[in-house]
């Protein structure tokens, strides 16, 4: 009896092996596979089941990302506090994909979960946009060339190619705008992860895969 149990807590510890760690921080597989369940989760799906290889790459890098925000987020003590009320809708928008409340109450009992704890959750996903949002956003806006030169070289030739007619840039200077402002805050967001990897702060072990 004394053998197996120590042969399964050896089992579990292997199963539960330590992917990756930003600084302090260690991310398991488990911490994967929960991510993986979440998912599905949101998607109003059964969580359970394992992610492929390549979902697992993702699913990690993910949480690295995710870890390094949070992380950031609480050193910087700027304070992004959506409304709950975002949250509050998502989690009605996850109710409404399992079709009735028994399969959604199934859901949550086979992830394990709290309804209060998926819509902490949600909130922590809503801030970490929230913080990105101002971390990140662009010191100056797009100016007047930038924005005729998307119109003229991506937004109308996208139009024409599904035989639409394209607005004068008037009408849609204000949504360019705010394409153009989303994409740079994108590549300032990206840039800043790259470099956060790239430094003695984030290590991945092995091939970041739970297999």
């Amino acid at each position: 009896m004394l053998g197996a149990t120590v042969a399964l807590g050896a089992h579990a510890r292997t199963l539960d092996r330590v992917l990756a760690s930003v600084g302090e921080q260690a991310i398991t597989t488990s911490d994967v596979q929960q991510e993986f369940q979440f998912e599905r989760f949101l998607e109003g799906l059964p969580p359970v089941g394992r992610p492929s290889q390549a979902m697992q790459r993702t699913l990690l890098n993910r949480l690295i990302s995710r870890t390094l925000l949070l992380d950031d987020m609480r050193k910087s003590g700027i304070q992004a506090h959506p409304p709950q009320a975002g949250a509050r809708r998502a989690l009605a928008q996850i109710q409404k994909r399992f079709g009735s409340r028994a399969r959604y109450d199934d859901a949550l009992k086979t992830l394990g979960m709290s309804e209060s704890e998926v819509l902490k959750r949600l909130e922590t996903y809503q801030e970490t946009l929230a913080y990105i949002d101002r971390r990140f956003q662009p010191v100056t806006p797009p100016s007047a060339v930038q924005i005729r030169t998307y119109y003229e070289s991506v937004f109308v030739p996208q139009l024409r190619a599904e035989h639409r007619s394209p607005p004068p840039l008037a009408k849609v200077e204000a949504p360019i705008r705010e394409i153009l402002i989303q994409k740079e805050l994108d590549q300032r967001l990206k840039e800043w992860l790259k470099e956060m990897r790239s430094s003695q702060r984030v290590h991945v072990y092995g091939n970041g895969s739970t297999d």
